[in-house]
Order: C-alpha cells, then sequence, then structure tokens
C-alpha cells in the first residue's frame, strides 16, 4: 500500500501493483504516474468486482506465455515524446498502399499532360473503389492536365489572332 503511494513508484511497478493488491487500485487511480489504460483497467475492474492478476509488462517478459495471452491486459504505450508548442504534429492517415495509377499519372502529367489528365481521372475511380492511398497524387495530375489544355487553347488563341492580322 505504502507503495503504491510513493510519487516515485513507476507505471510498470504500479502495473504489478494492481494485478496483485486490488485493495491498493483507489491509490493507484490517484498516483501521478498512472497511465490511462491501466486506470481504465482498474475502473473495469472495480465495477466488476473480481480480481483478476495482470501479467506483466511487454518490456519485462521476453517470450509470450499461454496465461498471458488469456489475459485482459492493458498495454502501456510508448513514453511520451516531448511536447510540441502547438501540440503534437498530426499525421496525415494512411489509406494502405499508394495507387500505382496515380503515381504515373503525376509523372505522365509532367511529360504528355492530356495522358496525365486521363490517368488521374482513372486513379480517382479506382482509389474510391479500392480505398488505396494516392487521391492527392491523381488530383495533382489532373489539375496539371487542365492547366495544360487551357494553355494550349490559349496559345493557340493567340496564335490565331496574330496569323489572321498578318493577312
Amino acid at each position: 500500500m505504502e507503495e503504491s503511494q510513493n510519487a516515485a513508484t513507476s507505471a510498470a511497478r504500479l502495473q504489478e501493483l494492481a494485478g496483485s493488491n486490488p485493495e491498493t487500485w483507489s491509490s493507484i487511480l490517484q498516483h501521478p504516474n498512472v497511465y490511462p489504460g491501466l486506470a481504465d483497467w482498474i475502473t473495469q475492474q472495480q465495477m466488476r468486482q473480481e480480481p483478476v492478476a495482470l501479467a506483466q509488462p511487454a518490456s519485462v517478459y521476453s517470450a509470450p506465455d499461454a496465461y498471458a495471452q488469456t489475459l485482459s491486459v492493458p498495454q502501456r504505450g510508448p513514453e511520451p515524446t516531448p511536447s510540441y508548442a502547438h501540440g503534437e504534429p498530426q499525421r496525415a492517415p494512411s489509406g494502405g498502399p499508394t495507387n500505382t495509377m496515380a503515381i504515373i499519372a503525376l509523372v505522365a502529367a509532367f511529360v504528355v499532360s492530356p495522358v496525365g489528365l486521363v490517368l488521374g481521372y482513372l486513379a480517382r475511380k479506382q482509389i474510391d473503389q479500392s480505398g488505396e492511398a494516392g487521391r492527392g497524387f491523381a488530383t495533382a495530375a489532373i489539375v496539371l492536365g487542365w492547366i495544360w489544355v487551357a494553355a494550349v487553347v490559349l496559345w493557340f488563341v493567340v496564335a490565331m489572332a496574330t496569323f489572321s492580322s498578318f493577312s
């Protein structure tokens, strides 16, 4: 009980204490080093009022045994990284592997823009059906393709106006 109230007790030790001493649960819940998964587990166990032994944290045992695999044990995540000024950096969700046609469409948009335009539309259709990543590549190919088409049409109009003024 005394160890569960000591501020220097590590989160891994708190997990061990919670698994072996249900009477420490209330003091562990107020401990500054308790991690959310352990707090949730203790709360669930208190609601069930069935003390269940916790397995060792993943870093303590080297190979999972049959006993540890049968328990519903909260796993502690990695240690938090240093905080950033405006919160943690956001990462874009990954929709799986990147659609190959979207990559080809983007490359083709720089080389042969009409081909990139067509491939971009085909890639977006495939991405919508398969859920793959790469929608941004396909959209970029479409935008570049339409910019190229607009530039060619503008060049053609200017060329026609120039030739008609010489006649």
